[in-house]
């Protein structure tokens, strides 16, 4: 049977999770296996320096090539994963090829949010690049795109990518519209002062900011798109960027037998409930914390828990 660390995810908390286990001495043969096709690279910079243009691809990279040389971690990069077969220890990538694994490690991340089908419209076959996300390079490059030929911007969604992109459009020219569902921007993330704080900054720098409105149908065109609000305003842009959130990336570990509820179910050491699998970042959702079940999106969890 293989001893081999399989590390599922090529993101921060991936990485980190590699990098510890040399740290701390362990011989044993690593492997970080990423469906994107690029090495691992900082994700908080595509709002911001990148997508205006300040930052260089290159300058993304967590590591440079010859730290995973060094380090012997070996990598499998553009290369998804169709099945975990735990009994068999086992992945199956989405070429067929099988990768034995002695310990498992998950660290797949998360997928932002889509918005319910039932509140999109389409004229024809036309408009579906107006309506983007921002989670990975691909999305950010497609971003950055649509943004250089645009002129206006609705953001849907107050929150922390929502409001860096709102910011970096407005930089780069474009008339952006800001719209909030609830009465507070950042409303998971910050307090009320903060939150007024924020809007006023944003504001101040030309941003329309909307709140306690709320989306009830976005028409997608071909010359651009048009929102319907809650209030009965219809707004129209050159594209709009949803940031309404994101979701685990838990579809492999609950198709494998891997117990979840929203996010990959993990005890204080990160365990699953399948032995010699362990879940890390985005995607895991600590039980039993002095706060409850809880799972965190951030660069910091990302870190820890890769460490832990």
């Amino acid at each position: 049977m293989s001893d081999r660390v399989v590390i599922l995810g090529a993101g921060h908390a991936g990485l980190q999770c590699a990098a510890t286990l040399r740290q701390l001495g362990v011989e044993r043969p690593v492997l970080l296996v990423g469906a994107e096709d690029h090495l691992p690279y900082d994700r908080p910079p595509l709002s911001k320096a990148w997508l205006k243009g300040a930052l260089k691809e290159e300058r993304l990279l967590l590591r440079k090539p010859a730290f995973f040389t060094q380090k012997r971690i070996d990598l499998l990069l553009g290369t998804p994963v169709a099945a975990i077969d735990t009994q068999a220890r086992q992945l199956q990538l989405a070429d067929g090829r099988p990768i034995a694994y002695g310990t498992l490690v998950l660290a797949t991340g998360a997928a932002a949010r889509a918005l319910p089908p039932h509140l999109i419209s389409r004229t024809g076959q036309t408009g579906e690049d107006r309506l983007l996300t921002l989670r990975s390079l691909a999305d950010a490059e497609r971003l950055k795109a649509r943004l250089a030929e645009s002129r206006s911007l609705l953001v849907i969604g107050g929150g922390y990518i929502g409001l860096e992109v709102a910011a970096s459009a407005r930089t780069l020219g474009l008339a952006v519209t800001v719209i909030e569902a609830t009465e507070m921007l950042m409303p998971r993330l910050g307090s009320p002062p903060v939150s007024a704080y924020f809007a006023a900054l944003h504001r101040e720098q030309g941003v329309t900011i909307r709140l306690a409105t709320r989306l009830e149908r976005l028409t997608l065109q071909e010359d651009g798109v048009h929102a319907r609000l809650s209030d009965g305003t219809v707004l129209a842009a050159d594209c709009a960027l949803l940031g309404i959130g994101a979701r685990p990336a838990r579809s492999a570990a609950e198709r494998a037998g891997i117990a979840c509820d929203d996010g990959i179910l993990v005890d204080a050491q990160l365990r699953t409930d399948v032995p010699q699998v362990f879940a890390i970042g985005d995607a895991a959702r600590l039980r039993g914390s002095r706060y409850g079940s809880i799972r965190l999106e951030s660069i910091q969890n990302a870190n820890d828990s890769g460490q832990i």
